[in-house]
């Protein structure tokens, strides 16, 4: 019965050790995939905005794109791995939950705005994922798409201090832009433009907003 026990024992520790060695192999591989993807639409961006390019640019971003197409299989493929890999009680490189929200607190001081706020957007962005990737490309905790990482001076979005600090700034700006909560929060969710320009708002932004504002009022009422 005891060498029964220690077999079992054993075989647990030797699939937990594997568990981690194959969770530290695909955790290295989806970062190294997440850091050329942004590589990759960060230079596809500025080709788009490029307003005369001449017909290598043309050719190169044709290339950009099908290399972006290939990455994204590989880096899905990857993250399912590597989400199955921690299945035995693998400690994940995802960023502790207290750990994120003190670098709300910090970062919502600086910028003077209330941190339940910016919770609340990270919740419903990213729910706390540091490696959170949406298909049309935002990043990170608050998904920050190529143009406004550079705008906003991010070099790292899966840098939770670099990205909650991205995030907050371009929110901040929102705010002061549409003077209105509401807004703001439907101008980071589809782009400031469509209210610039007076067009319907997105059935996915109005619920977004809605979402935050409602995790808001909640964070709040549990002070």
């Amino acid at each position: 019965m005891i060498r029964s026990n220690v077999f079992i024992v054993v075989t647990i520790a030797v699939i937990a050790i594997n568990s981690s060695v194959h969770a530290d192999y695909y955790g290295d591989l989806r970062q190294f995939y997440i850091t050329k993807l942004f590589a990759i639409e960060t230079r596809i961006s500025i080709l788009k905005n490029h307003n005369n390019r001449n017909k290598r640019q043309d050719q190169e971003l044709i290339n950009l794109r099908e290399d972006k197409s290939i990455i994204e299989r590989r880096l899905d493929a990857c993250s399912y791995y590597y989400e199955r890999s921690g299945s035995w009680g693998v400690e994940r490189s995802h960023t502790a939950k207290e750990e994120i929200d003190r670098i709300i607190q910090k970062k919502a001081r600086k910028y003077g705005i209330n941190p339940n706020f910016i919770k609340a957007l990270v919740k419903c962005e990213s729910d706390y994922n540091t490696y959170a990737r949406s298909r049309k490309g935002a990043m990170g905790l608050t998904q920050l798409m190529p143009k406004t990482c550079k705008d906003m001076g991010v070099k790292n979005p899966w840098s939770p201090a670099e990205n909650i600090e991205g995030g907050i700034r371009y929110i901040t700006l929102l705010l002061k832009e549409f003077k209105d909560a509401r807004k703001a929060l439907q101008a980071y969710n589809c782009g400031p433009e469509v209210l610039r320009r007076g067009k319907t708002i997105p059935l996915e932004s109005e619920r977004f907003a809605n979402a935050v504002l409602a995790h808001f009022k909640r964070l709040n009422s549990e002070r």
